[in-house]
């Protein structure tokens, strides 16, 4: 395989699996934390702190009404990403949980199945159809509440609750990831703030995961921000920022 389709390739994995999972969320300084600690932060407090700003991720790029942040941290796949949704907290949150819409509009989710559910969380098994290299998948725990006026959704992956290994196709077996959705002051709309870490498995060289990872985040929260507002496309969906102001 030559470097630039492994390149092409490498975006199509990680950022699959970003909007895959637009579905879950929190808020708060991630610092240095490994991968494991995290996991077991959420598993005790359902929900990790996401102030984008004051924590340690930097803006790397502003596209259609998204900001986007990387994570200092260069050991990982941690991204972040933001944006101000036409919709209220209980809309967007019932978009991030419709499955099976998100795989009309996210193509390269290529099976996306409920296993459990309870009154605020879900075991999902997720598939990803990916060009040139091997599919990817994994089974996630999704959690949800509210603190306060926001609503926060978390997940994390849970393979031992989902069915076993497929040939061919490769297991993600760390990821984790929190949304935060706040009410805006004028009363129907959202500020949208996610974050994810990842490690996708397989061989792929951290670093390109690092470069390539948030290509497609503005892609997702249009497609979430549709959902949430049906009466709107995608791609003029998402409010952006006035260029005088």
């Amino acid at each position: 395989m030559t470097q630039s389709r492994r390149n092409v390739a490498l975006v199509a994995v990680v950022a699959a699996f970003v909007t895959a999972n637009s579905s879950m969320v929190t808020a708060g300084p991630l610092q240095k934390r490994t991968l494991a600690e995290e996991v077991r932060l959420l598993k005790s407090k359902k929900r990790l702190p996401i102030r984008l700003k004051t924590t340690q991720f930097k803006v790397v790029d502003r596209v259609r009404g998204v900001t986007i942040y990387r994570h200092r941290d260069s050991t990982i796949v941690r991204y972040g990403a933001e944006a101000i949704l036409p919709a209220s907290p209980d809309r967007v949150r019932l978009a991030l949980l419709n499955y099976r819409k998100q795989i009309v509009l996210l193509k390269r989710i290529k099976e996306a199945r409920v296993l459990k559910r309870g009154k605020h969380w879900l075991v999902v098994y997720q598939r990803l159809g990916l060009p040139v290299i091997s599919d990817r998948d994994f089974t996630l725990l999704v959690k949800w509440g509210r603190e306060g006026a926001a609503t926060w959704l978390s997940y994390w992956s849970v393979n031992d609750q989902g069915p076993p290994p497929s040939r061919g196709v490769i297991r993600v077996t760390h990821s984790l990831g929190t949304w935060q959705l706040i009410p805006m002051p004028d009363g129907h709309s959202t500020l949208a703030r996610y974050q994810m870490s990842i490690d996708m498995a397989g061989q792929l060289p951290k670093w390109m995961a690092r470069d390539n990872a948030g290509k497609e985040l503005p892609d997702m929260l249009e497609a979430i921000c549709h959902l949430s507002r049906p009466d709107r496309k995608p791609k003029d969906c998402i409010k952006r920022p006035d260029k005088n102001s």
